[in-house]
């Protein structure tokens, strides 16, 4: 049997650890669909990025074994180094936006499989200034509860820990101000949440769009914007607008983008696919139409 080159690159601490228990199980189905895998553990942030960096040209297919982060990493190592390599996700996180929007199982077999044997579907990527993003980048107080949210709490909560996060820290959210450019339209205002999606459902179907609403090759991603809600009622109704998909209401604004530009007065503190970044207060977004060569 001729076997080809696999290289799989694992979090071992994603979720509630699903990866490590999972991962002699996961390399078994691989090597029984015809590849010859090389396992890259992490071991802390942006190790993903420089193992990609470094080996994946000597790999056939790449794959992410971890939460929606491992796979960003993967992402930002595929094009720091101009690769043009297949690359596959077994989604083990909390969340697993991505995964949902991408067809991908939650059941890890099923998911290995899939890495394996999936068909290769070219898919949208964003990059924000230097850095690379699969499905959302977000700004603002809402956004930085990915960040801030202990990660015990979204092992045992998964998204309700945000919203419970959120609420419990509501008057702390401070807006950020942001003139965001989209051709010769300006949407301004002080923001809890700026977030750029590819996505039909963010923080575990917090927020949850329709099939029609999101296309993932169309060279285009969405963007919602949020403002602050003065009270906890008002916050209540904010998430009821956000799960009943009511995207242009009293506190929030709905549109798309292919190219775009962001000012702001201070740091936003974004947040992409669930990775922390902090880059220059001008902004310059894209959105890479089918760079990504995804199996599934």
């Amino acid at each position: 049997m001729g076997y080809k080159k696999l290289m799989l690159v694992v979090n071992p601490a994603a979720g509630r650890k699903t990866s490590e228990r999972n991962l002699a199980k996961v390399c078994r189905i691989l090597l029984e669909n015809g590849w010859h895998v090389t396992t890259f553990v992490t071991g802390g942030r942006n190790e993903a990025t420089e193992y990609v960096k470094e080996f994946g040209s000597g790999y056939d297919r790449i794959v992410g074994m971890g939460g929606d982060g491992t796979l960003n990493e993967v992402i930002n190592g595929m094009m720091q180094a101009d690769l043009d390599i297949p690359v596959a996700f077994i989604p083990c996180g909390s969340t697993n936006d991505f995964a949902t929007t991408q067809g991908i199982s939650s059941d890890i077999s099923k998911s290995a499989l899939q890495a394996a044997v999936g068909k290769e579907t070219p898919t949208d990527i964003c990059a924000l200034n230097e850095r690379y993003f699969a499905f959302h980048a977000a700004f603002g107080s809402f956004a930085n509860g990915v960040n801030t949210t202990k990660q015990d709490a979204k092992n045992i909560f998964g998204y309700l820990a945000y919203i419970m996060d959120g609420a419990m820290d509501i008057t702390k959210l401070r807006p950020v101000h942001c003139k965001f450019h989209v051709g010769s339209k300006i949407h301004e205002g002080d923001y809890i949440y700026g977030g750029c999606l590819s996505t039909i459902s963010l923080g575990g179907n917090l927020i949850s769009l329709d099939d029609n609403m999101v296309k993932l090759d169309d060279g285009k991603f969405e963007v919602l914007m949020i403002r602050a809600p003065k009270d906890l009622i008002e916050f209540g109704d904010l998430l009821n607008d956000l799960s009943t998909n009511t995207l242009n209401g009293t506190h929030t604004e709905f549109f798309d983008f292919s190219e775009a530009y962001c000012e702001f007065d201070e740091d936003p503190s974004w947040c992409l696919d669930g990775e922390p970044y902090s880059g220059p207060l001008d902004t310059k977004l894209s959105v890479l139409r089918k760079k990504l060569i995804l199996v599934k």
